[in-house]
């Protein structure tokens, strides 16, 4: 029986760092169906890494006007699978920290966090920006906060554990700041007036914020497999 759970939660880890390797290829891929358009310049062509977010490319219908039917269903895939590895990820690695009571505590306070997360991605799916635009961006908040709570509370755990590197704990600590950082721009800029300026500032930073946090949980992912492989947590 134990055998079979240290398996189980091997392939958890592994589902992990797969999570976030598929947001990144199939969003890429989805980038290149999205027909154009952005909020300041529906006749654009084509999805303009510098002015379109991720969330255009769950769009109904496109800034331009045209179907967005392919990008739409990719945009639904690689969230819908990066949600679940969130929350299997963050509900097994409290396993991973049985040394201290603190260490488990807060790790099972991220697991419940992470839970939020996946949550929000369901929101962010069920109301696309062009048909619910308020209701969207709330539930993308309940998102990035939730997450940013989670990668605290698994970076205060890794550096509460003996085994697990505190490279891991400072990477997602760098990550939750990115977070507090791009939330602190959308919410001090302009939101309704964009210039191209601010446009561009907003899609560089959830860019960056996006692939820092894909790689620090894709990372973390990676250790506790690792480590799961040479321990009998």
């Amino acid at each position: 029986m134990g055998w079979n759970l240290k398996n189980f939660r091997k392939k958890i880890f592994i589902f992990g760092i797969f999570g976030s390797i598929q947001f990144v290829v199939l969003s890429t891929i989805a980038m290149f169906f999205y027909a154009g358009g952005t909020q300041i310049d529906p006749s654009s062509k084509g999805y303009s890494f510098w002015f379109n977010y991720f969330s255009d490319l769950g769009l109904t219908v496109t800034y331009s006007g045209a179907p967005n039917t392919v990008p739409l269903i990719m945009f639904v895939t690689f969230f819908f699978i990066w949600g679940s590895s969130i929350i299997a990820l963050f509900v097994s690695l409290p396993s991973m920290f049985l040394e201290t009571r603190g260490g488990r505590w807060i790790s099972i306070i991220g697991g419940v966090f992470a839970i939020i997360v996946g949550m929000g991605i369901i929101g962010l799916v069920i109301y696309p920006a062009d048909i619910e635009p308020l209701i969207h961006s709330i539930w993308a908040a309940i998102h990035y906060l939730a997450l940013m709570v989670v990668e605290i509370c698994t970076a205060i755990a890794i550096f509460l554990s003996k085994s697990f590197p505190k490279k891991y704990g400072l990477f997602l600590l760098i990550s939750a700041i990115i977070i507090s950082i791009s939330i602190i721009i959308f919410l001090t800029g302009p939101i309704l007036f964009l210039t191209p300026e601010w446009l561009a500032t907003y899609v560089m930073e959830q860019k960056i914020m996006t692939y820092t946090f894909l790689a620090a949980i894709g990372a973390t992912a990676y250790c506790a497999w690792k480590l799961s492989s040479t321990n009998n947590n």
